[in-house]
Order: C-alpha cells, then structure tokens, then sequence
C-alpha cells in the first residue's frame, strides 16, 4: 500500500511554505500574523518527518501554550492533525493522551505547555513550539534543548509577536546565526494570502498596535496592553459645566469591584470634566449623587451598566426624569466598546486629567485572540496587581468537572455563573496579605456578590445575603450570613473583633506548659462558653489580659493586644465547636464583624491565585458567588459614532523563496 505524503496539503500555493520545508536547516524561527496557515505548515512538517524510514520509532511532538489549545486547535479541529494524517498510515490513537502511533512505529504527541513538569522525561527528534512567544521560555531552555543537542533533533518556533520577549530574542539570535538558523517574517500586507479588503477593514476596526502585531507580525513595546498611549491623552482639570455645552455621563455601578464610578465627558472635546469614584454607600444615595451630576452638567443623558445590579437602578432613575440607557455587556457588546475607546485614546481624540486609578485601569488592561476563531477577548493581566481575585491555594472553584483547586484551574477550563458555564480567560498568582472571611481565604479587598450589590470579603456582616451553590440540590440559593452554619471558621472567627483585640495568647515553648489532655478539652470548652458569653463579660474582657497559653498548651502561636495581626508560625488554634444549639457564627455584631468574620483576627501574607472569566466575570470559591473585574470609562461612548483610523498606512516587507530548491512527493510505504 502507498500513502503519499504530504496530504490534502500544497505548499506550492503559498510560497513561504515551500521555502520552511524544502530548506534544510534544523532551527528555525517562523515570524508570520494570523491567517497564514502556518500551523498547517508545521502539522505537515510533523507528519512528514515522523512518516521517514530514516525516523521510524522516533517521538515528534507538537507543543501549544496550553493542553486546551492543543486538543480544540490541533487534535478536534476537523482542518488540522486529522485532515492531513492519512487514516491508513495510523496504527492507534488515543483521544485522551492525544497521542498517534503509525504503522511505521513513530509516536505524534499533541501537548500544551502549562504543564511543563509532565514534558520533563520525554526523548522527541522533532518539536513544534506553536505560539512559541504565550510560553514560558524555560519549556524550551530547559526540557528539550538538552534531548535535541543531544539526539540531533530540529525545532520549528513559529508564533505571532508578543511584545519583546524571549520569542523576539530568539528571532534576534537566529538572524545573527543564519547558518544554522532559518528565519522567516511574513507580513500580511505584502504576503498577498489575505484579502486587501479584508486587511482594510481590519486596520479601521482594530487598534493600530493589536493590528501592526497580529497581522504585519510586529515586534511591539507594549505588547499585550489594549491601550496605547494612554499618558499622552493625560492633561487639563476637571471643569465645571458650560451652558452651550452637551455632557455624556457613564455609571458604572459596583462593577469595578464595589466602587461605583461616574464619569462625564464632553461631547464636544471628548474632555473628561468629572470623575467620582466611591465605595459603601447607600443604593438611595447613589441615585441621589448620580442625579445630581446629570443635572449639574445640562440635564446630560446617563448610560448606566445594568449587568448585574443596575436594572433596578436605571427604572429608578428614568422616574426621575433623566434620560437613561441601559447598557449590558455581553462578549460582543464589550469588545466593540474597549475598541472604540482604545482606537480613541490611539488617535489623541480623548483627554483626561491625571487621575492615578483610571490610568492604572487602563494600563494593565490586555487581551488574548482566539488562534481558531480569531476572536479578541479583553480581560485584565495575568498574574498583575488587582487585588480583587485573590484566593488561596486550596480554594474549591465550581467546574463543570466538580470542585477544583483554584491552584489547578487553567485557562479554557468552564467554570459555574448565574448564567451557565463560562470560560476562564486568564489565571495567574501573586503573594498578599489575606484574610479568613465566610468560608473563604483571600485578599480582603475581594469582591463578594450579596441581594444587594457587591461588597469586599472584609466588609461582609450579619444583614447580608449571599448566593450559594447547594451542592446536594444543586442549585443556587440565597441565604443570609447567620444561617450558614456549614463554613468551617478558626477559633479567633468565632468571637468578635474587640475580643480578639484584647485576647492574648503568649508563645509557651516549657516543658511546664504541657498539660493534660483533659485538661485541655476540659479548658476548651470552658473558653468557648466564656467567649460565646454575655456582654457583661466582653465588657470585663475589654479590662483584662489573658494568659491562656499556659492551660491550652499552645506552643506555636501569638496573638497581640495591639491589633496587628496574627502571624501563624506552624499550628493553628484549635477549633472550639459550640454547643448543641450555639450558632456557629457569633450573634452579636460588634464594629461591622459578624462572628466568624473577624477580619484583622486571621491575617497571614502568602501565595494568593487569581482568575478572569468571560462574559459574566463571577463564579463560586468554596461555593459562595464571587466577583470579577470591569471597565468604566468606556460606557460614556454608548450612542457615540464609531471611531476609524485617521491614516492608511503602508508597511515595508521583503521576502524571498529560493527557486533552485525543488520539492518532491514522499512515498511511504
């Protein structure tokens, strides 16, 4: 039987496809934009070197930037692996390992990269790093460079830019070693593969930087940012209003953790003249402020985000007498309003004064495109400062596969909203001081979603009511802070915040300080009762000092009179369950603390785990439904035209195929 190699497959029609595979050096770098086919270019290359006789037995091995995007783009998709893999050359397959053994004995691994550990071991003659600039650098440096100098193996790194990182250095090293090294930089606007409308329309709707780097395969500074030039639109003081002037006043309501932010801009110079951001206060007052605004700046019409809670609002405010639209965002709604505003503050067409937490917002703002659908998802940075996603590793993430360490969550993986299953964009981790709060351990200022609006993990007490996943009905239900008594809480949640400030407990290390272990359950449920006491107590307490360490038998634990926090040096205090029918969380509210909710009590500073979902940015840690990050300023442009490009650029590019090199059929048999 002869199977003829290469498969539903024509290098001959695109020209730099023909020159990557007849040309004979092992390394090569592959700097093309999208649509350009080249991760059909380096499947070919796989099979064909994997179907030599040379190479029976030998493992090839294709890498992408993560195991989701290797089994949706390489393996499932019916346009790549399988559509040039003739079946009869096939021995097995397995569809969990994503492995392929042919007939001849070679082994085809599909893989991605955020596992790297699991790659360690293997023995590949051949690798293709596909988006080579979205991995760690080390996957290459130090698994396989090693196993290629060693065995002699190629590799092929093809990617689009990505700022000037390992990727960009890489392609610098291979033009300063072209002897061993092919590099190829294929440019959309001279590579005549891509439609020139199409290109067009590209350039008009895109930002001029995510264009340059997605299709002219730019290297650009600052890469992975959706905004550019941000600081030189910064200028000017807010202005109060003028009375031939029209306004436009956006309301971001909690979205952005649980600060709500209204902005006006005039229409006229796109000037932003106001800029309110406040957190903690009253639903009644903020229609109060937000009215007061409108009318202050010309009875401006008012776009207010109503995609969680702002329905509600925006009925109360049209009562009022405002002009209001209601605006929610959903995957394409948003898209288009962040490229409206980025292609804006592009061209120098909006300015604002130098307001630090909008310039933040917008700087650490990036995005991530769909190689399979060429879809742009915009989202916050991995791994940056945003203290609102944080949770510690241990933390259960509801999936569609069950609970799953927030630790372990990768990017694609589905995870539970109100309105379904939706993908994770983005993880990354960071070390901060967190804080044990309703069941959940994280950074204080993490936003929890309650009936009423968004509030930080800190600042939940006994009135509010939180969404919860009930894991036996499977359902979501909501329920109020007293009546969850199923959260597991340390001892110090369970007494109050001015009780924990006046307790103290001193680090006893003596052999003298060892007790009983009677004594001690005898001595635990004592201090329980005593710290589920009455208030004559607490008031006695407030005078007192405790020595407890002595009758507990703690040795590796202190707590201060002055409030600083606790810092655990390896033991934590035992849990003291109350009684049959004590609460589990303490009744008494003292300083905005519920019982259980202490939060200056338990504060440590360690690795902390972040994530971004899309389109609904919320999901449920430890099942209690908590919140994602959002942008403000761009709700002002609602009924604003569109913006376009002011300039059609042209971009130089040289490419060149060597003729002299013919490319012939493989047979294989």
């Amino acid at each position: 039987m002869d199977i003829t190699i290469p498969y539903n497959f024509n290098p001959e029609l695109r020209p730099w496809q023909l020159d990557a595979l007849s040309d004979e050096r092992k390394m090569k770098v592959l700097c093309v934009g999208r649509r350009h086919g080249k991760t059909s270019l380096a499947l070919n290359k796989l099979i064909i070197e994997a179907c030599l006789p040379e190479n029976s037995g030998k493992l090839f091995m294709y890498l992408c930037p993560t195991q989701r995007q290797a089994k949706d783009v390489v393996w499932r998709s019916n346009e790549m692996l399988f559509n040039y893999l003739p079946p009869e050359a096939i021995d097995k397959k397995n569809e969990v390992d994503l492995t392929v053994r042919l007939i001849n004995g070679s082994l085809i691994y599909i893989r991605g990269t955020d596992n790297e550990h699991s790659l360690r071991g293997l023995n590949p003659y051949g690798i293709v790093l596909d988006e080579y600039a979205q991995m760690k650098p080390t996957v290459f440096d130090e698994i396989f460079k090693p196993v290629l100098a060693a065995n002699g193996g190629w590799a092929w790194f093809i990617s689009t830019p990505f700022g000037k990182n390992h990727f960009h250095r890489l392609y610098r090293y291979g033009c300063d070693n072209m002897t061993k090294w092919q590099v190829i930089h294929l440019k959309a606007s001279e590579s005549g593969i891509i439609p020139e409308e199409a290109l067009e329309e590209a350039r008009r709707s895109m930002p001029e930087r995510l264009y340059l780097q997605e299709f002219e395969a730019e290297f650009m500074d600052d890469a992975g940012a959706v905004f550019r030039r941000i600081r030189e639109c910064v200028g000017g003081q807010f202005e109060e209003p003028k009375k031939d002037r029209l306004y436009k006043v956006g309301v971001d309501l909690a979205r952005t953790t649980d600060w709500t932010v209204i902005t006006v801009i005039d229409r006229h110079t796109h000037k932003l003249v106001y800029y309110d951001r406040f957190n903690q206060v009253d639903w009644n007052l903020q229609k109060a402020r937000i009215e007061a605004v409108a009318r202050r700046y010309n009875n401006a019409p008012v776009t207010v985000d109503e995609t969680g809670v702002g329905a509600p609002i925006t009925e109360d405010l049209r009562r009022m007498g405002l002009v209001v639209t209601g605006f929610k965002f959903t995957k394409e709604s948003k898209k288009q309003l962040i490229e409206n505003l980025a292609i804006m503050i592009e061209q120098g067409k909006i300015t604002y004064p130098e307001i630090a937490e909008l310039i933040r917002e917008l700087e650490e703002f990036t995005y991530e495109l769909n190689e399979k659908t060429g879809y742009v998802y915009y989202r916050a940075p991995e791994g940056g400062t945003d203290d609102c996603v944080c949770f510690v590793k241990g933390t259960k993430i509801l999936t569609n596969k069950g609970q799953v360490p927030i630790e372990k969550i990768k990017k694609g993986d589905m995870v539970l909203t109100r309105k379904g299953y939706r993908r994770v964009t983005n993880i990354g981790s960071r070390f901060a001081h967190v804080i044990k709060h309703i069941g959940l351990e994280g950074t204080p200022d993490h936003p929890v979603i309650t009936t009423k609006g968004i509030k930080k993990l800190k600042d939940i007490n006994s009135y509010d009511t939180l969404f919860l996943w009930n894991d036996k009905l499977s359902c979501i239900e909501e329920k109020n802070i007293l009546v969850i008594q199923s959260q597991k809480e340390n001892t110090c949640k369970s007494i109050s915040e001015k009780l924990s400030k006046n307790i103290c407990l001193k680090t006893w290390k003596s052999s003298e300080s060892r007790v009983l272990k009677t004594g001690r359950r005898f001595a635990r449920k004592a201090l329980n009762a005593f710290w589920n006491g009455s208030v004559i107590i607490q008031n006695w307490l407030e005078r007192k000092t405790f020595d407890l360490a002595n009758l507990m038998g703690l040795k590796q634990y202190s707590l201060c009179t002055s409030g600083e926090a606790i810092q655990p040096t390896g033991k934590s205090l035992p849990a003291m369950a109350a009684g049959k029918n004590s609460p589990t969380f303490l009744q008494t509210q003292r300083n905005g603390v519920v019982g259980g909710a202490s939060t200056n009590t338990y504060t440590t500073y360690q690795e902390v785990h972040n994530l971004s979902v899309e389109e609904e940015e919320e999901y449920f840690a430890n099942n209690v439904l908590v919140h994602n990050c959002s942008l403000a300023l761009a709700l002002w442009q609602i009924g604003e035209p569109i913006p376009t490009t002011q300039e059609k650029s042209n971009y130089g590019f040289k490419f060149s195929v060597n003729q002299n090199r013919g490319y012939g059929k493989l047979i294989f048999k």
